[in-house]
């Protein structure tokens, strides 16, 4: 039987779905919205990547300094080299990931009979450098304070987009351990 009889109604039929030109329409107006919202997705995922290691490279320095603390010292973060890790252009790029360690030999660098708390291997697109050239590893003493008198810090930015990102964050620790987030690359003050 037929959707409608026009004998038997004295209204025309509708007729139901699309035609080809709105469903052209339908998909170029979609294809233009999704052209405009791409690049704050991008933008979003950057920033999302660069706030969750940022976080863990907060809480790492913290975990260093707590670990100081109650370990009378003798507690160190180093940057992770070696297996699973691309060849890193120099020690203050630390964009593998680190790992708090209990030094016990007290020489300021990992042995591999030391043992390790904590281990963080960043897998996304996220450069961290520190900002001291060459620096690949420091310590706490029993105070909780880092090793050295001035304050650094390490640069957290996407890899694609470097530096020059709005997502870019700047992790600083001042002498005395304390650990602030700042927008953007900015050189670290005591």
């Amino acid at each position: 039987m037929p959707l409608c009889d026009v004998h038997l109604l004295k209204r025309p039929c509708r007729v139901r779905g699309l035609s080809l030109i709105e469903l052209m329409v339908t998909l170029s107006i979609l294809a233009v919205l999704g052209a405009l919202a791409a690049p704050s997705f991008t933008n979003m995922a950057e920033r999302m990547r660069v706030s969750a290691v940022t976080d863990e490279l907060v809480a790492s320095i913290n975990l260093t300094r707590a670990e100081a603390i109650q370990r009378n010292g003798a507690v160190g973060m180093t940057r992770l080299t070696g297996t699973g890790c691309p060849s890193l252009p120099s020690a203050d790029v630390w964009s593998c990931g680190w790992q708090v360690f209990v030094d016990t030999n007290r020489n300021g660098s990992k042995a591999s009979t030391e043992p390790t708390l904590q281990m963080f291997r960043i897998t996304s697109g996220v450069n961290v450098v520190h900002s001291r050239s060459g620096v690949d590893t420091f310590t706490a003493n029993r105070w909780g304070q880092v090793a050295g008198i001035n304050a650094f810090g390490f640069v957290v930015s996407p890899a694609v987009t470097g530096v020059s990102s709005k997502a870019t964050r700047t992790v600083c620790v001042n002498s005395g351990g304390r650990v602030r987030i700042l927008e953007n690359s900015v050189t670290c003050t005591n």
